[in-house]
């Protein structure tokens, strides 16, 4: 899992909403620098890295809820969330094949065909989960949805 980036300059002494500012534009560059390689890639760390620090945004969001417009807050958070279900779908599905395929290695050769049946049902899901994730992405990209959660940020707007 990746570590969340530190947030430099944050001043204790600042105004809330300045404070608010900075650690959500960090969060949401943080969840946007996996998206390049969780759109082009079949490797599995970007899009678990891109779920966990959407969760930290979505969390940041809403103890900073009071700050925000609520119009504008209901919206984008509906599209996170949405977001962070696709990102799921996936996510769920590599776990499952890691361990099919950890079982698979663990068992003799005669053993292997019911599981491997079930392992390629699975690839068969997560490569439909990936390509709707891959559409909810560009989707949200041609959306500017980036730049609609920064816009929601006081000192943004």
């Amino acid at each position: 899992m990746a570590k969340p980036w530190s947030i430099p300059g944050l001043d204790p002494s600042a105004p809330v909403s300045r404070c608010a500012a900075k650690i959500l534009d960090i969060r949401i560059a943080e969840m946007y620098s996996y998206e390049p390689a969780a759109l082009e890639t079949e490797n599995v760390d970007p899009v678990h890295d891109m779920r966990v620090s959407g969760r930290r945004l979505q969390s940041l969001y809403a103890i900073f809820r009071p700050l925000l417009p609520k119009k504008a807050y209901k919206r984008n958070m509906s599209e996170l969330k949405m977001l962070l279900k696709d990102l799921g779908k996936v996510r769920d599905s590599d776990v499952l094949l890691e361990s099919l395929h950890q079982k698979i290695r663990a068992l003799p050769p005669k053993e292997h065909r019911s599981l491997m049946l079930l392992a390629a049902q699975e690839e068969a899901q997560r490569l439909k989960a990936r390509t709707l994730l891959r559409r909810k992405l560009l989707a949200l990209r041609r959306g500017r949805f980036e730049a609609r959660l920064k816009s929601l940020s006081p000192h943004h707007r």
